[in-house]
């Protein structure tokens, strides 16, 4: 008897062993190697179905949710107000659906509008280029503006100086006086003796500070890159040989910054723009299916009979145990 049971539970165990899945028309559909078959649904599942000849019932049932996507082109409108200048950015960032998209401006339409008594911002620079120490700032400047279609001038004060990070800066040409013939052995350079060199070449190495604070240059934010010589003459019975000194300055670049506020009549604009961005893929919701799962009708009545079967001999086996019991008593 136990062997029969042992044996009936192995076949029931052996049902599930390969795996393959197919597509059967348009369903998604998998056959599963016990012999059942799961579909993916959008509808209420049917308590029947046929597939590949075969009649399957159904089995289990759950419900879920996917989302659901799609190719849009997002387009969003955004209206600027009280702008002095003809003016938008040209990227604005959105969020769609909880996606995060910038999108570009594709068009954008100004209004022109006048304000009475309207704040008037004035604003003036000035540059003073490059300089190796900080410049003397002028402590107001002139400006012109418009006001109710009047030109105007007036004066605004110092707001404050931008200065760039310190670099050197090369290009600049010092003009300098040797005197001495071709031959000498020493230069006088503004009373200072200079060797001569063996090349012909302007003798200053090594002698670039001296050179430069007899010419009223500051050795500290000045450098001597190159020279050349350019004219030679006869003054008083002395040679005089004329060169330029190729001169780099470190410094900075200078712009001061003006700025006050009036009263008068301001024009602003108005501005209607339009971002968009094509092609983008989105998420525009989601969508409940079910999945479930079906048995072939033939194989839900075996396991009914074998489940039958197994129950009916288990209960034999405990009544021949216990009549076993009760003999012996």
């Amino acid at each position: 008897m136990k062997k029969i049971i042992v044996s009936m539970l192995s076949s029931v165990m052996i049902f599930t062993v390969l795996t393959t899945s197919i597509y059967a028309d348009e369903t998604q559909t998998t056959k599963n190697s016990d012999g059942t078959i799961t579909q993916k649904i959008y509808d209420t599942p049917k308590d029947k179905i046929q597939f590949e000849g075969k009649t399957y019932i159904l089995e289990t049932e759950k419900k879920s949710k996917e989302e659901v996507r799609d190719v849009k082109t997002l387009t969003e409108n955004k209206t600027y107000e009280n702008l002095e200048e003809k003016q938008v950015p040209q990227t604005l960032d959105v969020e769609y659906n909880g996606e995060k998209f910038t999108l570009k401006l594709s068009d954008v339409q100004y209004t022109e509008k006048e304000i009475e008594n309207g704040t008037i911002n004035l604003t003036g620079t000035i540059d003073y280029g490059f300089l190796t120490e900080r410049p003397a700032i002028a402590p107001t400047k002139e400006v012109t503006y418009t006001d109710n279609n009047k030109q105007l001038t007036t004066t605004i004060p110092y707001s404050y100086i931008n200065q760039s990070e310190e670099y050197w800066k090369s290009g600049f040409n010092i003009n300098g006086r040797y005197i001495g013939d071709d031959d000498t052995m020493y230069f006088n350079f503004n009373g200072t003796l200079i060797p001569n060199t063996t090349d012909g070449s302007v003798p200053y190495k090594n002698y670039e500070n001296t050179i430069l604070q007899s010419l009223g240059i500051n050795p500290n934010k000045s450098r001597i890159d190159s020279a050349n010589w350019t004219n030679t003459y006869q003054n008083n019975g002395q040679q005089v040989k004329e060169c330029v000194f190729n001169v780099s300055y470190y410094g900075a670049d200078y712009i001061a910054n003006y700025s006050d506020t009036i009263t008068g009549h301001k024009t602003v604009y108005e501005a209607n723009a339009i971002y968009s961005l094509e092609n983008v893929d989105v998420l525009v919701g989601e969508r409940e299916y079910m999945e479930v799962t079906y048995t072939p009708q033939s194989n839900k009545l075996l396991r009914t009979t074998t489940t039958a079967i197994i129950f009916g001999l288990i209960m034999v086996s405990i009544l021949l145990i216990l009549k076993k019991k009760s003999e012996k008593q």
